[in-house]
């Protein structure tokens, strides 16, 4: 990208900020509900148009795991990874082994997430699908939120790794 479509860019995200801010001004709480509320309704639509795309490839064991893998690496996609990370999901099917960074593994059918840290550090969690496409989807979050996990306790700042002091009023101390 130039660093005149940067700019242009930096410019119109400026006014739609500034835009968003005059209407919070005008409309007070009642916008940003609204618009809360909005957010919602297009993140459910989408959630259930995945669902029913998963429920279409229930038949098709390995599309269906591979849909899921699919939205696993776009999930782990949105996290923050400090350089050098890297990360894959792959769908398993239990016949075969897996070799992950020159490791054989045994397998089910599933979907399995590997985290590489820039140390050589390997992570793998796995998840058996079950093909129900509500519970394998929440599944998928939850691998994503445990390889966020995974990052931050690496770079030391996951509060539960911490034994924190905590005062009276419920402020964690170092």
């Amino acid at each position: 990208m130039l660093k005149i479509d940067k700019e242009k860019q930096k410019k119109r995200e400026m006014e739609q900020a500034e835009d968003y801010l005059n209407q919070v001004e005008s409309g007070g709480s009642k916008f940003v509900i609204q618009d809360i509320e909005k957010d919602r309704k297009a993140q459910k639509t989408a959630e259930e148009a995945f669902l029913s795309d998963l429920e279409t490839k229930k038949l098709y064991k390995i599309t269906y795991r591979r849909k899921l893998a699919d939205e696993l690496q776009k999930k782990v996609g949105g996290i923050d990874f400090p350089k050098g990370w890297k990360y894959d999901a792959i769908p398993t099917d239990g016949q075969r082994q897996l070799r992950v960074y020159g490791k054989w593994l045994d397998t089910q059918e599933g979907v399995v997430l590997v985290l590489k840290s820039p140390r050589g550090e390997v992570f793998i969690r796995a998840v058996k699908t079950c093909y129900q496409p509500e519970v394998d989807f929440k599944a998928m979050a939850i691998l994503a939120v445990q390889a966020e996990n995974t990052v931050d306790s690496n770079k030391g700042i996951l509060l539960s790794d911490k034994k924190a002091k905590k005062t009276k009023s419920g402020i964690y101390l170092p």
